[in-house]
C-alpha cells in the first residue's frame, strides 16, 4: 500500500505536462520501469509485494484519468499467448466526488485487448481504431468464455452500476466482482478478463502495471 505522500508525487507526476503526456482519448501516462525522470520507487515496491521480485516481467505500466463511469466492456491483454500468465495490478490514486468501482465478470478473451460491443458498425481490427476509448472493438461474443446468449443481464445491477453501458452489450455476461477503490491500495486482475468501469464517482486517476508472469 501506498503512503499518502507517495500518493501525491504519483498525482503530481501524472498532472504535469512532459514526453509520457498522452491527451487523447482520455488523459494517460505511459512509462516504463527503466525510466529514470518519474517517481518509480514506492510503485515498483508495491508491485514487488504483490507478485513477488523477479517473477514477473512488465509490458506496460499506464497512468489514467477517467470521469462519470469510465471504459465500457473491455479487456487489456496486449498479446495472445496463453502459455504465459498475464495480470494486471491496478493502484488508485484518486477518487472525487463518489465512490470508484472497477467491475469484472466472469468471462474471458484470449485475444489482443479489445472493446466488447453490439454495435456492427465498429472497427474490427486494431489498425481501425475508434476514438471511442481508444480500442479496436468487437462485436462477435463467439470466443468469449463462459459467454451465455440467451442470459439477459441483471437490469437492477445494470441501473445501479453500469448504466453508462447499453444493455445489449451485457446480456450473455455474468457479473463476477466488484472492486471498490480505495485510494493507494492495490488490486490484481487478470489481463484477459472482462472488465468495465462502473457508475458512482466525478472522476478518478489510477494506475495499470501490466505485466506478465517469468515461471
Amino acid at each position: 500500500m501506498l503512503d499518502n505522500d507517495e500518493i501525491q508525487e504519483l498525482v503530481d507526476f501524472f498532472h504535469r505536462k512532459d514526453e509520457f503526456s498522452v491527451p487523447m482519448p482520455m488523459n494517460t501516462k505511459v512509462v516504463e520501469w527503466q525510466e529514470s525522470n518519474w517517481p518509480q520507487t514506492a510503485l515498483k515496491r508495491v508491485v514487488d509485494e504483490i507478485l513477488g521480485e523477479g517473477t514477473y516481467g512488465t509490458d506496460m505500466i499506464l497512468f489514467f484519468e477517467a470521469w462519470d463511469a469510465g471504459l465500457a466492456v473491455h479487456t487489456d491483454a496486449n498479446v495472445n499467448d496463453k502459455s504465459k500468465k498475464y495480470h494486471n495490478v491496478s493502484v488508485p490514486l484518486l477518487v472525487e466526488d463518489g465512490v470508484a468501482r472497477t467491475v469484472f465478470f466472469d468471462n474471458w478473451w484470449y485475444g489482443p485487448k479489445r472493446g466488447f460491443s453490439r454495435r456492427t458498425d465498429l472497427p474490427q481490427t486494431d489498425e481501425e481504431r475508434t476514438s471511442e476509448q481508444g480500442f479496436a472493438w468487437t462485436h462477435a461474443f463467439d470466443n468469449v468464455t463462459n459467454y451465455q446468449a440467451d442470459k439477459q443481464f441483471d437490469p437492477k445491477v445494470h441501473q445501479e452500476l453500469l448504466a453508462h453501458i447499453p444493455i445489449e452489450n451485457l446480456h450473455g455476461l455474468t457479473l463476477k466482482q466488484v472492486i471498490e477503490w480505495k485510494i493507494g491500495d492495490c488490486f490484481v486482475a487478470d489481463s484477459q478478463q472482462l472488465h468495465s468501469g462502473g457508475l458512482g464517482q466525478k472522476r478518478k486517476v489510477g494506475i495499470t502495471v501490466f505485466t506478465h508472469s517469468l515461471d
